[in-house]
């Protein structure tokens, strides 16, 4: 910056002897040289070296399915997890947390400590967790073979206390979470049997089911530091709640990285992969996989199979890179795969 304004507005407006003014100039311009120098010395360069083994990365790859129940706790073992690592490489964990004994009770102290633990023995081995935390994981039929009712998950009140026990294990473990699964409400917490957020395949669902499974998805994002996801069981879920139009409305780079911006950080899962042409997930294949191509540019995206479908699952069609299958039949970018 030139300092002639400065000269000129010193010496008419002010009147201040130059001599007076010339220290002052000097006394300035070596503070800025002081800083600048004491700038240059605290910095420091790390020069990093290529490495091009293969290992483990514990927020991508292929994950493993372990679960445990309120009503019968199965603890995670650093033995398990180091055999994990050893045998397969994999230093990430798929985690069902079924809350049967707490549908219409608060979680236990003694449950509480026994999630905690968990997390203890992740961050022990080193390795990352996928949780999706649910009521009921099974279907019940009758003689025939229809589905019965009630399917048994709990309703939006206790959810939303069981939430807020959860919140402080939650925050504390929040490095070790790659992702957390909005679950809670549906068979499975895969947010469609569900007795009290509604299920399309019983009756059209209400504006309220819908105010009640965004408040269910809100609070788990509000249960979370800023720079963790939630991820949500199919796209429609997050296009309906934000009144969004898929594929057009997909999360832009402006936004991505904005942590104060909810839709950065909410991803999905797919957990009915190559079951069929629409993966039991997408009700408009042509925009709604669009739209999670696009949306995991940015986002977390996992998710595993359901069923055995050799139209899809033959080798003609696996036996391709990921990415690839993924342009073909569902595609988006997958971080995570059961």
């Amino acid at each position: 910056m030139s300092i002639l304004p400065f000269l000129r507005y010193g010496l008419l407006r002010k009147k201040i002897p130059l001599a007076l003014l010339s220290m002052r100039i000097t006394s300035t311009i070596l503070l800025l040289i002081s800083l600048l120098w004491c700038n240059a010395q605290n910095t420091t360069t790390i020069t990093y070296t290529a490495n091009n083994t293969n290992f483990a990365n514990p927020e991508r790859g292929f994950y493993r399915y372990t679960d445990t129940y309120g009503s019968n706790p199965i603890p995670l073992t650093l033995a398990e997890l180091n055999n994990l690592r050893s045998s397969t490489q994999q230093t990430l964990i798929f985690r069902y947390i079924v809350l049967d004994d707490f549908v219409n009770a608060p979680i236990s102290n003694a449950f509480l400590t026994a999630i905690q633990n968990d997390f203890n023995i992740v961050r022990q081995a080193g390795f990352k967790i996928v949780p999706r935390f649910c009521y009921v994981n099974q279907l019940n039929y009758d003689a025939n073979g229809n589905i019965l009712t009630p399917y048994g998950d709990a309703n939006k009140a206790r959810i939303l206390q069981h939430i807020a026990q959860l919140k402080p294990i939650l925050q504390q473990n929040a490095d070790i979470i790659l992702t957390l699964q909005n679950g809670f409400w549906g068979v499975w917490g895969e947010n469609y049997y569900s007795d009290h957020f509604g299920c399309i395949a019983d009756a059209p669902l209400t504006p309220q089911n819908w105010a009640d499974r965004k408040e269910v998805a809100d609070s788990l994002l509000a249960a979370l530091p800023n720079y963790r996801s939630v991820s949500l069981r199919t796209p429609v879920l997050k296009a309906t709640y934000y009144g969004l139009t898929m594929p057009d409305d997909s999360i832009s780079i402006a936004d991505a990285y904005n942590p104060s911006n909810i839709l950065s950080r909410l991803g999905g899962h797919n957990d009915c992969f190559l079951a069929d042409y629409n993966d039991y997930t997408f009700d408009d294949t042509l925009s709604e996989k669009s739209y999670w191509r696009a949306e995991t540019r940015y986002l977390p995206m996992g998710g595993e199979t359901c069923e055995n479908n050799t139209t899809y699952t033959n080798c003609a069609n696996t036996a391709v890179p990921l990415d690839l299958l993924q342009r073909r039949l569902s595609p988006r970018r997958t971080t995570r795969l059961d």
